[in-house]
């Protein structure tokens, strides 16, 4: 066998290798990115029952689960703003009702958007809004 011709076989096959270790690490960080969008979806949606006179234990409950659960996924940035929220929610648990901090509903607006921020850097979306905007929450009275 010529020199040439081995050479090019064990390239091809380096080449075929390194591609397909390439594909599944490309793998590897699609399905992490939809988990870290899964479990950030659930998170804040589960967080509606703290909101604007919606006290729900169901919900709140589903909140403390999806904390565990963004926990594996998440950056360590969405992580230290997801524990500030939650340690100044810790402190009034009247949450959002009246509370001995002053401007509690614009405090934990402000954490929750930084939280939101972070998971959108987290995510790859870039954003130029202050976490007061990503914070805000809106309530629609349903009656």
């Amino acid at each position: 066998m010529d020199i040439a011709v081995i050479i090019t076989v064990i390239g091809a096959i380096i080449v075929a290798v390194l591609g397909f270790i390439f594909e599944k690490e490309r793998d590897r960080k699609a399905k992490l990115h939809e988990r870290k969008e899964e479990s950030y979806k659930n998170l804040l949606f589960s967080l509606k029952g703290f909101f604007h006179g919606r006290h729900d234990s169901a919900m709140k409950e589903k909140f403390v689960d999806e904390t565990r659960l963004t926990r594996l996924y998440a950056s360590d940035k969405s992580i230290k703003a997801l524990n500030q929220l939650l340690d100044t929610m810790a402190k009034d648990e009247t949450t959002f009702g009246v509370s001995s901090i002053p401007n509690y509903q614009d405090t934990i607006h402000e954490l929750l958007g930084k939280f939101v921020k972070a998971m959108r850097e987290d995510l790859g979306i870039k954003t130029g809004l202050s976490p007061k905007e990503l914070g805000r929450t809106e309530y629609v009275n349903k009656t």
